[in-house]
C-alpha cells in the first residue's frame, strides 16, 4: 500500500477502499434485512396465531348465541310475543295494542314494557316478517357483538396483559349468563349490553381522547333508560360520579363533558316526562312523531317502595336476597340458570372475589390512559340497585358483566402463577361449557318448555285454520291473548274494536276474548257449537278422543268436534 502511494497510486486505492466498504457494508445490510424479515415474519405470525385465538372465541360465542335461536328455548314467553307483537303493529299500523300512537313506552299488559327492544326488533320483522326468531334475533346479535366490544375493551384498558385479554373474552364468549339471556327477547336482557357499549366506547375515548366516543358513550347510557326501569336508578350513581371523576383526573376537558351530559339529557328527556306523567298522574302528551303514554297502573313506584315504611329492613332483605343468588349463582327462575351451571360456572365465586380484590387494591395505580375504573364505578354503582329492588337476575341483571370481568381478573391472577395455568384455565372452562352447551341444547328444554309454553303457537295457527266462529283457548297460560296476536298477526284496530275485558286498567289486565277468541276453556263442552278448542294437559279430560279430533304440539292440543 505504501508502494502504491509512493507510486502515485492513491487515487486506484482509495476506489479499491472505497469499494470494500461498499461490498461489506452491503453484505451486512443484506444479513441485517433479512434478520428483519425474519422478525417482520415472526411478529406477523404471532400476530396471526393472536388474531386466529380471537377469531375463534368470536365464532365460538356468535354459534352458540346464534344457532337454533328460534327453536331453542322451545316456544315463546309472554314478554317476547308482547315486545314483538307491539313492534309489529307500531312498524304496521302506527300503533301498539293499546290504541297508543308510537308510544316511546309501551302500556303492554297496563303496568308497561320498555320500547328499546320492540325498536330494534322492527327492522328484522319488516324483513321478515314476525316470528319468534325475529323476536330473537336482534338480541342474539347484541350479545354477539357484546363478546367482541368485551375484547377491544380488555385490549384498551390491559393491552399489556394478553393473558387476561384473551382468556377475559374466552369467559365473557362461553358464561352461561349471558348465552342464555341472548337467546330469547326479554327487553330487561338489553341493559347490561347497552351499558357494557357505552363502557367500551369510554374506554376507546381514554386511548385515544377523541371526543366522538365519549359522546356515543353517553348517548348509549342515557339510550340504556329505554331498555329497563333499573336504568332510572343506576344511571344517576353512575355517570354522574364517573363524569366527576374524567374531570378531576383530567382525563376529559369540562367542554367534552358538558357536551357529553347534554346529548344524554336531551336522549334522557322524554323518559323524564314519561315519570312525571306517571308519578303524578298527568294525562298522556302526544307529540306528533311520538307518544309519551301514561300507563294503567304504575310499576316504576316499586323501586321507591323501599324508601316508605322499614326503609332499612326492606333494603337489607333486597341486598342480602341478591347476594344470595350471587353466592349460590341461581334465582329459582330457569330462563336465567340451569342448575349445577349457574351464572359463571360453580368454581368461580373465589375467583370473582379475588378480582375484585385485585382491581379495588390496584385503583390509585391506574396509569394515565387506563379504563380499569370503567368496571370499578360500574360495579359500586350497581350495588346501589341491590337495595332498592326486589332481586332476581332479570332485575339486577346490570350487576352480570362486572361480576364477569373480576371473575376473568381473578382466574387469569390465579392462572399467571401456575406454570401453563391460562392453559389450564380454559381447558377447566372449556369442559364446563361443552357440558353446558350438551345440557342446554337437550334436556334443559324439557325444563324451559313450561315457562315458554311450547307448542302453543303452533296449536293457535292451526286453530285459526279450522272453519270455526269460536276459538277457545286455555287460560293456564300468562296472558294468552299475546300469543293470538302474535301468532295470527292481528290488526290491532280489530283487536281494539273486539276485544273484551276481565279487568281492565291494571297491573295486569286480564282479556276475556276478541274477535272470535274466547280465553278460557268452558266447564261443560256443547258439542253442537261450531268451536275449536287449544287446551293443556289440565283441561285434557274434557276432551275425550270419541268425541274429538285432537292434534297434538308440543304441550298444547288441539280439540275439533267430530260431526255425526
Amino acid at each position: 500500500m505504501i508502494r502504491k502511494i509512493a507510486e502515485g497510486g492513491f487515487f486506484e486505492l482509495v476506489l479499491v477502499f472505497c469499494y470494500r466498504v461498499w461490498y461489506d457494508s452491503c453484505e451486512i445490510l443484506g444479513k441485517k434485512e433479512e434478520r428483519n424479515f425474519m422478525e417482520k415474519k415472526t411478529a406477523l405470525s404471532e400476530e396471526k396465531k393472536q388474531w386466529l385465538i380471537v377469531a375463534a372465541i368470536m365464532l365460538v360465542g356468535i354459534l352458540v348465541r346464534l344457532l337454533f335461536v328460534g327453536r331453542y328455548p322451545a316456544g315463546l314467553n309472554q314478554d317476547e310475543a308482547s315486545a314483538g307483537y307491539d313492534a309489529f303493529a307500531v312498524l304496521n299500523y302506527g300503533i301498539d295494542r293499546n290504541g297508543i300512537h308510537n308510544p316511546m313506552h309501551l302500556i303492554a299488559w297496563g303496568s308497561g314494557q320498555n320500547m328499546a327492544y320492540s325498536w330494534l326488533c322492527m327492522p328484522f320483522i319488516a324483513l321478515f316478517g314476525l316470528s319468534a326468531v325475529t323476536v330473537r334475533v336482534p338480541m342474539a346479535i347484541v350479545g354477539s357483538i357484546s363478546v367482541a366490544l368485551f375484547y377491544f375493551f380488555l385490549k384498551n384498558i390491559r393491552g399489556g396483559d394478553k393473558r387476561l385479554v384473551y382468556l377475559g373474552t374466552f369467559l365473557f364468549a362461553v358464561f352461561p349468563w349471558h348465552i342464555m339471556k341472548s337467546r330469547w327477547g326479554l327487553e330487561s336482557n338489553l341493559f347490561p349490553d347497552l351499558i357494557l357499549w357505552g363502557v367500551v366506547l369510554l374506554s376507546f375515548f381514554l386511548k385515544n381522547r377523541k371526543g366522538i366516543f365519549l359522546y356515543l358513550g353517553y348517548f348509549l347510557f342515557g339510550f340504556s333508560a329505554y331498555a329497563y326501569g333499573s336504568a332510572y336508578c343506576f344511571l344517576p350513581f353512575f355517570v354522574l360520579p364517573l363524569t366527576v371523576y374524567l374531570y378531576c383526573t383530567k382525563r376529559a376537558e369540562l367542554r367534552q363533558l358538558f357536551l357529553a351530559m347534554l346529548i344524554l339529557a336531551v336522549v334522557v328527556l322524554p323518559v323524564l316526562v314519561f315519570l312525571f306523567i306517571n308519578t303524578f298522574d298527568y294525562p298522556q302528551i302526544d307529540l306528533g312523531l311520538f307518544t309519551i303514554p301514561r300507563l294503567y297502573a304504575n310499576r316504576h313506584t316499586e323501586m321507591a317502595s323501599v324508601f316508605s315504611g322499614d326503609f332499612l329492613a326492606k333494603s337489607w332483605r333486597n341486598f342480602t336476597g341478591a347476594l344470595k343468588i350471587l353466592a349460590v349463582q341461581d334465582d329459582g327462575l330457569p330462563w336465567n340458570a340451569i342448575r349445577y351451571f349457574g351464572l359463571t360456572y360453580p368454581i368461580t365465586l373465589p375467583l370473582t372475589l379475588w378480582g375484585l380484590f385485585v382491581s379495588l387494591r390496584n385503583f390509585r395505580r391506574r396509569n394515565e390512559t387506563g379504563g380499569e375504573f370503567l368496571m370499578d364505578f360500574w360495579l359500586l354503582s350497581s350495588v346501589v340497585l341491590l337495595f332498592v329492588v326486589e332481586p332476581n337476575i332479570n332485575r339486577i341483571n346490570i350487576i352480570m358483566i362486572p361480576w364477569m370481568y373480576y371473575t376473568a381478573v381473578g382466574t387469569t391472577e390465579l392462572a399467571r402463577n401456575i406454570r401453563g395455568g391460562v392453559r389450564t384455565a380454559a381447558a377447566v372452562y372449556g369442559v364446563f361449557f361443552l357440558l353446558f352447551v350438551g345440557t342446554y341444547f337437550t334436556r334443559y328444554q324439557a325444563t324451559i318448555g313450561y315457562s315458554f309454553f311450547e307448542g302453543l303457537g303452533d296449536a293457535i295457527v292451526h286453530s285459526s285454520q279450522e272453519n270455526a266462529s269460536r276459538i277457545y283457548v286455555t287460560d293456564n297460560v300468562n296472558q294468552p291473548y299475546i300469543f293470538a296476536l302474535f301468532y295470527n298477526r292481528t290488526d290491532p284496530n280489530l283487536y281494539r274494536d273486539t276485544v273484551q275485558y276481565k279487568s281492565q286498567y291494571a297491573a295486569f289486565e286480564e282479556i276475556a276474548g276478541f274477535d272470535k277468541y274466547v280465553f278460557g276453556i268452558p266447564e261443560t263442552i256443547d258439542p253442537t257449537e261450531n268451536a275449536v278448542y287449544v287446551f293443556g294437559w289440565q283441561e285434557s279430560s274434557q276432551f275425550p278422543e270419541t268425541e274429538f279430533e285432537i292434534t297434538q304440539w308440543g304441550r298444547y292440543s288441539v280439540a275439533v268436534p267430530k260431526r255425526k
